[in-house]
């Protein structure tokens, strides 16, 4: 090949690659969505104890951190209450209860996690690789009869 055909060449992929790049989704992370819901069975909750939480992932990932922090309250760093750790990534994983341990995570934190309180707001973040997600949630009482 001349070397006019091989910088023809170098040039059409140059393109193709900045095409790729700006134009597709291939190179971007992307949100990692979470939803948060309480389950009103607590047969064995006392006063203060909250609803069980559930939290949900848009679909199956290995999550490489998992944190939970708060009460978030204006102008200070909320304390971080439940943090998971894992290098290689866990299971994988469409939800989880909050305590819960998952499998190849390891504890980074207090260990078991701090109890929540009714009524407050707290924050959840994610990760799976490079991508990651948060949410604030507020725990409900578990109302006892």
């Amino acid at each position: 090949m001349s070397r006019k055909s091989w910088t023809l060449v170098t040039l059409a992929l140059v393109l193709g690659a900045l095409y790729l790049y700006y134009f597709t989704d291939f190179s971007r992370h992307h949100p990692i969505q979470i939803t948060v819901s309480s389950r009103p069975f607590a047969p064995n909750a006392g006063p203060g104890d909250i609803l069980p939480l559930v939290f949900g992932l848009d679909k199956d990932r290995p999550l490489t951190e998992l944190q939970i922090s708060g009460p978030i309250v204006s102008n200070t760093v909320p304390p971080v209450l439940w943090h998971l750790h894992s290098k290689t990534g866990s299971a994988q994983v469409h939800g989880f209860l909050y305590g819960e341990s998952l499998t190849g995570m390891e504890s980074v934190g207090p260990n078991p996690p701090v109890p929540l309180q009714p009524n407050l707001t707290y924050h959840v973040e994610v990760k799976s690789g490079g991508d990651q997600g948060g949410i604030d949630f507020v725990p409900h009482p578990a109302v006892t009869e």
